[in-house]
């Protein structure tokens, strides 16, 4: 039941909630799937709704979480009749990651899992959790190649189910939602019981990852008390802020400062720049998922035309440091001429750079490009700054990335200055 004395307090403090109001499903290990129908059948929701007392504090109505393809069409029934029932908020159901099995999913592969929601359920966004965080010296000995192999392979699992959902949702013309990791999902050491949290380039990496596949949406998962230890959560078990809780604040503060410009485009296509090599080298594997996919071949959808891009804005881009790792993501406007990328480096996904100064200056790398648009202006919206960018004698543009960080480049045609750009 919900609380009004709540909700009132989160509307006076301008904060949406996502209410369970209505009877939840969850997918659990996919026993079950197949048999929403039975259990929520049509004209369920019919009661809750005549029982229902509105409040504008109530932005959505949770429906499900991780579903089986198998719920999907009925999930398509019960969705739209919910609509009808709460024409206020929104109707709200997320989906599992690739890394669900086979059973969990219904399917046979995740595209296949991706589409039949696609064909089913009449939801403008597709919600996927993906929590792929991994700081365990136990699990990854980051001073090992099988470390490194075993990071890079985290990273492409995250891109690969970031690029599946991605395509659909250009084709369907819905928004990415990406729910992302919010504290620790395991001690950082299993013997010493030494306490682990979420570092502020762990948050951002995620962040930049799925803003160059055109994410719209983020919501941090920190259920109940954190997965293995309670303590790593935002927010431990007795009411104290953590470091964790510093580390979402500090990429929320980027985001919000980026959303202004960032939401006025849209991505059209992605692929990696620099050392695609080690992306592919994978020597040691360390993930035959339960998908029973290999890391290597979820690289080669990135690696086409040699890692050109599908547009003809930015050209002869490149990456000076050549054990850097740049994902990179086209975008048009959504009304008007521009264009823009969106640039992450990722050269060490699980941000240990970050945590302390093993890797030499945190893979900070160059990257440059020209530009095809005459007496362009260029702006760069960074991690760090926001400014102008002016190219070379050449006409070659220049900024550094350091790992975790990201840049939203925007490239116009008219004479406009940082602050128009943001207004606008």
């Amino acid at each position: 039941p919900y609380d009004m004395g709540f909700l009132d307090l989160c509307q006076k403090y301008e904060i949406g909630t996502f209410l369970s109001y209505l009877p939840g499903w969850w997918g659990d290990n996919g026993q079950h799937g197949g048999t929403l129908i039975n259990e929520r059948p049509s004209g369920v929701y019919n009661p809750y709704a005549e029982s229902f007392t509105d409040h504008p504090a109530i932005w959505a109505m949770d429906v499900g979480d991780e579903p089986s393809a198998l719920d999907f069409p009925h999930f398509g029934v019960i969705i739209n009749e919910a609509k009808t029932l709460f024409p206020n908020q929104l109707i709200f159901l997320n989906l599992y990651p690739n890394y669900a099995d086979k059973l969990q999913q219904g399917t046979d592969t995740y595209e296949e899992h991706i589409q039949i929601y696609s064909d089913s359920v009449d939801t403008d966004y597709i919600s996927f959790d993906f929590y792929n965080i991994s700081v365990n010296d136990d699990t990854i000995n980051k001073n090992s190649s099988h470390g490194r192999n075993s990071i890079n392979a985290l990273l492409l699992r995250h891109v690969e189910n970031l690029r599946i959902v991605a395509n659909v949702c250009r084709e369907t013309e819905r928004d990415v939602w990406t729910v992302i990791q919010g504290g620790a999902s395991s001690y950082l050491n299993s013997d010493t019981k030494a306490v682990d949290y979420l570092s502020k380039g762990q948050a951002q990496t995620q962040i930049y990852t799925c803003l160059a596949f055109g994410s719209q949406a983020f919501y941090w998962a920190c259920w109940e008390d954190g997965w293995n230890n309670p303590q790593t959560n935002m927010v431990n078990s007795k009411g104290e802020r953590t470091e964790s809780y510093y580390s979402v604040k500090a990429a929320n503060e980027k985001l919000n400062e980026l959303s202004p410009v960032y939401m006025k485009y849209k991505n059209t296509d992605t692929a990696f720049f620099g050392n695609t090599e080690e992306l592919t080298d994978l020597s040691y594997g360390y993930i035959k998922d339960k998908r029973e996919t290999e890391p290597a071949e979820t690289f080669d959808f990135m690696a086409h035309d040699d890692n050109t891009l599908d547009q003809d804005t930015f050209t002869d881009i490149t990456v000076t440091r050549k054990d850097a790792i740049i994902l990179a993501g086209s975008f048009i406007k959504n009304s008007g001429e521009g264009s823009a990328m969106m640039f992450a480096n990722v050269s060490d996904f699980c941000a240990y750079g970050n945590l302390d100064d093993e890797f030499e200056n945190h893979y900070n790398t160059k990257v440059q490009f020209k530009v095809s648009v005459p007496d362009a202006k260029v702006y760069i919206y960074h991690t760090e700054y926001t400014a102008e960018l002016k190219p070379n004698e050449e006409g070659v543009y220049t900024f550094s990335l350091m790992n975790t960080q990201g840049a939203f480049v925007t490239v116009h045609s008219e004479p406009e200055t940082v602050e128009e750009q943001t207004e606008k």
